[in-house]
């Protein structure tokens, strides 16, 4: 099971944007693997999270109640990782380090 900070990106871009299609377009990521990263996320949830309708999707009552707790956990890695990324940048200002 893969379950990353991009798969959880990519999840609450679906719920967001009511389809696999919108979230692919906003994560720059093919349709096929959002839809795959779904799979497998219920898969490991054992319950679908989304219903999946003829025009998009929407969240199943478990994906629901997990939402906020799901965007709250994303917001924290993104956080992080832009933390990081500013500790470079000012390292790389001050340092003669080649950057990797």
């Amino acid at each position: 099971m893969r379950f990353d900070i991009e798969t959880l990106r990519l999840f609450i871009f679906t719920i967001e944007g009511g389809s696999i299609s919108a979230a692919s377009e906003r994560g720059s990521v093919v349709v096929s693997a959002v839809s795959r990263r779904i799979s497998e996320l219920e898969r490991a949830a054992g319950t679908p999270l989304l219903h999946r309708r003829s025009r998009g999707v929407e969240p199943t009552p478990q994906a629901s109640r997990s939402i906020g707790g799901q965007r709250s956990s994303w917001a924290i890695c993104r956080k992080s990782t832009m933390k990081w990324a500013s500790v470079e940048t000012e390292c790389e200002s001050w340092c003669s380090c080649p950057s990797t």
